[in-house]
């Protein structure tokens, strides 16, 4: 197998002569589609002729014509001492230069072009498919200068009835973008005086998700399906058909150095050290895999209740069906399947209570008055499989919400749960279902299924992960997930994006806590789901000072990749998949990071195919990130957390920092009560 040849989605490019010097012009207010130019992006000689004193000039506006108009100037720009201005100016010819070629354009000269292609084999019932691309540029050391970027962003479809029509899918309050005149806008876009120019006729609905709900009409997920090599074929085929011609090259300020894309350098990349990979499971025992390490020697640690009770709830009807059969493949009756206690090691026979009900539509009731009425016993801790009539992504907010609200109240009387759809038990696969179950009841008990190797070091971690529901119009954080260097977990919080006291408090307490039960504390790591702004470190940094820890704090900003605008791929891979912890560095502290269930250059990856994680590094301590040895830790730390995921045996490319509060902030914001059952903030429960 030969070594990897890595890859990034991105086309080394060089201004064509007459590009290089521009006569642009210039004015200090928006008028037509003139387009923004801040202080960041000046050329050096507006520094010098608009000093920061000139607070008028802070921002300016041109269409990158020479065209005179009112309240204007006109300059000529050395376009490679710009790149800030060139890149506005890219986007522009690219956008132009594909008038016509593309069925639709969207225009975002600082963010890149949008591109839409009709796609007539992807159409779904009442929906037209699309094939999105995303174009962008900039200059890169990889390539030498400037690099022309090809994203694909999958499908969107667009309804073919307008928006006036009798027929049309949804009210105009309902819309999101529209497809009109081959472009794509958001509706809400439309200047008002600009309304009764308007063919509402020919104006057609970009399908979202309330088009989708409306109609019950829902996509289909494959999850065996390889998203990294699709994303690699697709844009080498947009770059054959539509980049790599003359005819294109001729309206474009550009010219293509290579056909090929950046080839990333051996020796500009690296791999995380060879124990970031290994897990320990039970008696200390070792691998690389988290399934064969269960299976051959079981969790590293079973969870520490002496007396473990399981408890069944289920609809009648399921009983003697798909109840019957979840006990089955439980007990290890099924052919080919290895029972629960194969992997779990848990103190306890799958004997249990049963709590039965009839209204399939909304059990909640007659289950909340089962639970009522179970006699517990003292010392005795209960586990709950719960096997739903109701698929989780059920459209129907009120039957939709009943998995959640289970779930909190299986937590006010400190009992973990797992739902099991009774739509999967049905299903061929759901065979491999069971190491999954295993492990996360393993956890949600208190238990460790595997655990990093390496000792940790004097250091906290916290991590901040993200979602917002669509049913609400704020986002929430689960905060405060303070694991030490070697992943032990302390406990969580979870509160609104709009509550900065909340994080600051929350990390507070972690911090006061780990100091308390640790003589040193050498750093504090905290793991964001975006980029942390200044408003958000500053109570962070006043915490500590206030706590006496003249400690450093290190943000490790981590972000899903595909749809980020550098991919890295490995063209000597027919998967496309670059082996599970190589990293490359775009800039000192911006890095690609690939982690997936290629250990070796000739494992074969049947599932579970996901993009690099992008990681930016911030230190509180300056010079601190110029220490190679310090960088490789912190992306290490971020490769073995990834490797801690105990909801499943397979490896995710987010770390558990980010993943497992994300988790918990998807479902808390569906229960009745404003704060977790105090039993919720130290068990794993949401896996």
């Amino acid at each position: 197998m030969p070594k990897q040849k890595l890859a990034v989605n991105a086309l080394p490019i060089s201004l064509k002569e007459q590009e290089q010097h521009k006569l642009f012009f210039f004015s200090k207010e928006k008028q037509g589609e003139r387009a923004p130019l801040t202080r960041k992006e000046y050329p050096d000689s507006f520094a010098k002729r608009y000093p920061k004193s000139s607070k008028e000039y802070d921002v300016l506006y041109t269409d990158f014509t020479p065209e005179p108009a009112e309240d204007g100037f006109e300059i000529d720009i050395d376009l490679e001492e710009a790149p800030g201005l060139a890149k506005h100016y890219l986007h522009k010819r690219i956008f132009e230069a594909f008038k016509g070629v593309a069925d639709f354009r969207k225009r975002d000269f600082i963010n890149g072009v949008e591109l839409w292609f009709r796609d007539k084999p992807a159409d779904e019932v009442n929906f037209r498919a699309y094939k999105k691309f995303k174009i962008t540029t900039r200059r890169t050391w990889f390539s030498a200068g400037w690099a022309l970027f090809i994203q694909y962003t999958g499908h969107s479809f667009i309804h073919p009835v307008a928006i006036n029509s009798e027929e049309a899918a949804v009210d105009t309050t309902e819309l999101t973008r529209v497809a009109y005149n081959r472009h794509i806008f958001h509706y809400e876009e439309i200047p008002e005086d600009k309304l009764s120019e308007i063919d509402f006729s020919k104006m057609y609905p970009v399908v979202n998700f309330n088009i989708r709900d409306k109609m019950q009409q829902f996509p289909v997920i494959d999850p065996f399906k390889n998203k990294v090599k699709e994303y690699v074929d697709e844009i080498d085929r947009f770059k054959n058909m539509y980049l790599i011609a003359p005819a294109v090259e001729e309206v474009l300020p550009f010219t293509f150095n290579d056909d090929n894309w950046c080839e990333i350098k051996i020796g500009t990349y690296h791999t995380v050290p060879n124990a970031g990979s290994k897990l320990v499971f039970r008696d200390g025992q070792t691998e690389i895999h988290p399934f064969y390490g269960i299976r051959n020697h079981g969790p590293f640690m079973p969870p520490k209740h002496s007396h473990i009770r399981f408890l069944f709830i289920m609809s009648k009807r399921d009983i003697k069906g798909a109840g019957k059969q979840f006990y089955e493949y439980l007990k290890g009756e099924v052919k080919g399947v290895d029972g629960f206690n194969r992997y779990a090691n848990i103190p306890s026979s799958l004997r249990g209570e049963m709590i039965e009900f009839e209204n399939e539509q909304n059990p909640l009731p007659e289950i909340i008055d089962g639970l009522n009425n179970m006699e517990r016993e003292a010392g005795v801790a209960y586990f709950a499989f719960y096997i739903s009539p109701i698929d989780r992504e059920v459209r129907n907010r009120k039957e939709r919400l009943v998995y959640y609200r289970v779930k909190e109240e299986l937590l006010k009387r400190k009992i973990a749960s797992q739902v099991v759809e009774r739509s999967t038990i049905e299903k061929a696969d759901f065979r491999y279902s069971i190491p999954n179950i295993a492990v996360a009841t393993v956890a949600k008990l208190g238990g460790i299924p595997w655990k990093l190797t390496q000792p940790p070091e004097a250091e906290l971690i916290v991590g901040i992960g993200a979602f917002q529901p669509r049913e609400f119009d704020k986002r929430y954080l689960g905060s405060a997930f303070c694991f030490q260097g070697d992943g032990t977990f302390s406990g969580l919080r979870c509160f609104t994006k709009d509550e900065p006291h909340m994080l600051a408090g929350s990390i507070r307490e972690a911090v006061q806590r780990y100091a308390d039960e640790n003589r040193q504390v050498e750093r504090l790591v905290i793991h964001f789901y975006k980029t942390m702004s200044y408003d958000e470190r500053k109570p962070i940094l006043a915490t500590l000072k206030e706590l006496g820890l003249d400690i450093p704090v290190v943000v490790v900003t981590i972000n899903k990749t595909e749809y980020e605008q550098t991919i890295l791929f490995d063209l000597n891979s027919s998967m496309r998949l670059p082996l599970s912890g190589t990293y490359f560095s775009q800039r000192r502290d911006d890095i690609l990071l690939s982690n997936n269930t290629r250990y070796r250059k000739d494992s074969e990856v049947k599932r579970g195919f996901p993009f690099p994680v992008r990681l930016q590094l911030w230190c509180s301590k300056e010079g601190l990130l110029d220490d190679e040895g310090f960088r490789e830790r912190l992306i290490t730390q971020v490769y073995r957390f990834s490797r801690l995921y105990w909801k499943s045996v397979s490896q995710q490319n987010l770390p558990v920092t980010i993943k497992y509060p994300e988790m918990l902030a998807e479902k808390f914001p569906y229960f009745n009560s404003r704060s977790l059952p105090s039993f919720g903030e130290k068990s794993l429960w949401f896996l």
